[in-house]
């Protein structure tokens, strides 16, 4: 998808929903750790959607899997016109299910990589995480981070256990 398929497709949401297009509505090319983001300032108790940004990993990906990500972003975005803020609980779930959003929870860049494959949905994966921690036992992936941590601190001084076999674990580095 190009950049103003994304915002149209965005804008052909809300006017199915009737909700207000947003005015900060584009592609973000900074934005890095997400593929999409929603910022909303909270007045007392009213929420206010501020900006719907998109990655410009999505400039480069099918249909399906952009309007996905769309879709995930109008949810967040038309819960909060409802001044709902719901994160990624039940209420956003119901909403992604009733627009056919197949990712309706926190999937992340980093359960994506570059290597063309495909996710269990059929979507293309894109970009994997900076590290991934392996079960020394099974080989299973039981966490993925972005930037280095504590918890990168303690696996890499054998302080950590996978929660699975209870074995040390080992961290890869995926860039």
């Amino acid at each position: 998808m190009n950049e103003k398929d994304i915002i149209e497709y965005f804008k052909e949401l809300c006017d199915e929903h009737n909700v207000p297009h947003p005015k900060d509505l584009k592609i973000n090319r900074r934005l890095s750790s997400t593929l999409g983001r929603v910022q909303y300032r909270r007045v007392f108790t009213a929420l206010t959607p501020v900006s719907v940004h998109f990655n410009k990993e999505l400039l480069g990906e099918g249909v399906d899997f952009a309007r996905d990500i769309i879709k995930h972003e109008f949810a967040h975005y038309y819960l909060l016109c409802q001044n709902i803020d719901d994160g990624h609980g039940p209420i956003f779930k119901a909403f992604c299910k009733k627009l056919n959003c197949v990712n309706s929870g926190t999937k992340a860049k980093n359960d994506l990589d570059r290597n063309g494959a495909v996710d269990r949905e059929g979507m293309p994966k894109m970009v994997a995480s900076k590290y991934t921690v392996i079960c020394s036992s099974c080989n299973k992936s039981v966490g993925t981070y972005s930037r280095w941590c504590k918890t990168l601190d303690r696996v890499s001084n054998d302080h950590a256990v996978s929660g699975c076999c209870k074995a040390p674990c080992s961290i890869v580095q995926n860039w």
